[in-house]
């Protein structure tokens, strides 16, 4: 009986979608439902709700220029009904399948309340991330007659964020703030993965666009001096001193990144400084004693959290052979000092795993104040971890 219902759901989303449009065609559609399924039988909730309100979730389709934006789902969700009467299902379920229709919407701004509205408001966000959100990103910016990127400044370093105008944009301006609306573990969890294929996406995007330009590359960052170290950007040749010690387990244990297992995971993160430096971002840097410049002990960097906000978020990791000789703290208060030279910022923030006591009190020895625990905010390698918050304000630095 449900197969014959999911089937006639199916065919009458054919009807109605267009190929003119890959990111709301059939295939969409398809994807969220299946999506739906796996968040659904994870969560152990009703099929009888998420199913029809996944295949109906934009069963109005209204284009994201036109004024009419918001009430789409509200008007998906009427429309549903009606459509659901017709097929003569169960009344009883109706006003959860409205209600979960018309939560799904980011832009409606409606607040999912049940189970079921929930895994059908993240599986729709689910399909904007990741490799099929950048590809129906692009797909509605042919549509819309955008362009790409800005040429003068790409990943909006020191522009305001404008997704109107530039297609980027809307990487920082939604996508990533989706990321962080998804409601169900299940959903956190794989919305955290295609977090990272779009930023991977867009390093490599910012190494392409430097490599075909006609503009100068970016000067690299320049050398930080401090007593004992020497702060300079990273460079091919350290790629066994990542391997090193970003290949033992008690290094990563408290970071979200994976223990390297072979060269090329250390080579990505040389790729990935290569590319922030040619965006512009100090980050990250390799961390050497003065005496031996060219031995990489580890690395630290800063990135906006909030460039609109003036505020950054300092990152850090350092060999086991160098812990408990302040060398991490030296490196920060000198990277630090000099961001603040070329830099507007209000908020400097660091954070670390609950159980990460060593970096904490590197963060209180900078004169950061604790603001708080994120209870399972992220799922690292299979857990929930809770994450401490840590801050100091420009004009209080040291």
């Amino acid at each position: 009986m449900f197969l014959e219902i999911e089937k006639k759901l199916e065919n009458k989303i054919s009807e109605i979608t267009s190929a003119e449009d890959p990111a709301h065609d059939l295939l969409h559609f398809k994807r969220v439902v299946n999506l739906a399924k796996i968040i659904c039988m994870k969560e152990k909730a009703k099929a009888e709700i998420v199913i029809p309100a996944a295949w109906l979730h934009d069963f109005v389709i209204i284009p994201k220029n036109d004024p009419r934006r918001k009430q789409a789902s509200q008007l998906s969700a009427d429309a549903a009904i009606i459509f659901l009467k017709e097929l003569s299902y169960p009344e009883k379920y109706f006003d959860e399948i409205s209600h979960a229709i018309a939560a799904h919407s980011f832009s409606a701004n409606i607040e999912a309340k049940t189970l079921e509205a929930k895994i059908v408001q993240d599986a729709d966000r689910l399909d904007g991330l990741g490799a099929i959100g950048i590809a129906r990103c692009f797909a509605t910016a042919g549509l819309l007659k955008r362009p790409f990127y800005s040429e003068n400044d790409p990943f909006c370093n020191t522009r305001t964020i404008d997704d109107q105008q530039f297609t980027v944009d809307h990487f920082y301006a939604k996508l990533f703030k989706t990321a962080e609306t998804l409601k169900t573990n299940a959903g956190r969890e794989e919305g955290l993965r295609r977090v990272e294929v779009m930023k991977k996406y867009l390093s490599d995007l910012a190494y392409e666009i430097q490599w075909n330009s006609d503009h100068p590359k970016r000067e690299l960052p320049p050398e930080i001096h401090t007593d004992r170290l020497i702060l300079r950007p990273i460079q091919a040749s350290d790629v066994e001193a990542i391997f090193e010690y970003c290949s033992l387990p008690k290094v990563s244990k408290h970071t979200t990144w994976e223990v390297h297992k072979t060269i090329d995971d250390s080579m990505k993160l040389v790729d990935y400084a290569k590319a922030n430096y040619q965006r512009g971002l100090v980050e990250p840097l390799a961390i050497t004693l003065k005496d031996d410049k060219n031995k990489l002990i580890g690395t630290v960097g800063w990135f906006w959290n909030s460039e609109r906000y003036k505020s950054i978020e300092l990152a850090y990791a350092l060999s086991p052979k160098f812990w408990g000789q302040g060398l991490v703290l030296e490196a920060c208060k000198a990277l630090v000092n000099k961001t603040l030279k070329n830099n507007e910022i209000l908020r400097i923030t660091s954070r670390c795993m609950s159980e990460n006591t060593s970096s904490a009190r590197v963060m209180e020895k900078m004169g950061m104040e604790f603001e708080g625990t994120q209870k399972q905010l992220m799922n690292v390698k299979g857990r929930w971890v809770d994450i401490k918050n840590y801050c100091i304000l420009t004009k209080n630095w040291k």
